[in-house]
């Protein structure tokens, strides 16, 4: 495709994801993005479904490979450039159109400067220290800290991180809201605006147990096992730009 926006990515490139409706949508290495998954994320009517789009524009964009639709391989779904995502927008309502084209503006406008930030103050994992297999081993069996985990990582500003999990600014399945009392295993990872408590479901699910004896000198509540650490490792990238964005934030007076 002749368009640099749509551009395949470099290695270590980071893109920051389409936002719509608090929903965070990525694209793949191609640069494209998954409508079938914008189409049931936001429960949208289901004559307006990808494959239901049949016009010239689709066509045109079928062409040019700014839409295609994958049966097979390791990413099957329906796929599309920023341009192909917006004309789908268009194709569905003028509502949603704006809403997307708004996305991708703030993105490609506001954000820049966020991204290269993220860019000169993240290491990409494949940039780290080895682990080495003692950590491994006590993952299995006593696990580690949160902090002790976010150190190996290499997160940046650990303690604004941690306050980000543990006040529940970035759904985890460490801590929770202390309110939710429903007993469903999407409340694991449900977004809550109040403070947050320990996730008895995220420990349930292997995440992280609780510390040996009475935990008196554990101030998280929390030992990491290898799916936590694995959930950390997964969820770097986005968790460090949310503290950033945090630590960005000044105190209201």
């Amino acid at each position: 495709m002749s368009n640099s926006t749509n551009a395949p990515l470099l290695k270590h490139e980071i893109v920051l994801p389409v936002v719509v409706d608090g929903h965070h949508f990525h694209c793949n290495a191609d640069r494209m993005w998954d409508l079938n998954a914008i189409h049931k994320t936001l429960n949208l009517e289901d004559p307006k479904a990808p494959h239901r789009w049949s016009n010239k524009v689709r066509e045109h964009l079928d062409q040019t490979r700014n839409f295609v639709v994958a049966h097979g391989g390791a990413n099957p779904g329906t796929w599309a450039t920023e341009e192909g995502t917006i004309a789908y927008a268009m194709w569905v309502s003028v509502e949603f159109y704006l809403k997307v084209v708004r996305a991708f503006i703030l993105l490609r406008n506001d954000k820049v400067t966020e991204a290269k930030a993220l860019a000169q103050d993240v290491k990409e994992l494949k940039g780290m220290k080895p682990i080495n297999d003692v950590f491994v081993r006590k993952l299995e069996t006593v696990g580690h800290s949160i902090t002790e985990c976010l150190r190996v990582l290499e997160f940046p500003n650990i303690g604004k991180v941690r306050s980000v999990l543990k006040d529940h600014i970035y759904v985890n399945p460490f801590w929770r809201d202390n309110s939710d009392s429903v007993n469903r295993p999407a409340d694991m990872f449900r977004k809550s605006d109040k403070s947050a408590n320990l996730n008895h479901k995220g420990r349930a699910s292997g995440y992280w147990k609780n510390p040996e004896g009475d935990g008196r000198f554990n101030n998280e509540g929390v030992k990491v096992l290898t799916k936590g650490f694995e959930w950390l490792k997964e969820n770097r990238l986005e968790i460090i730009k949310v503290a950033y964005a945090n630590l960005k934030q000044k105190p209201k007076k």
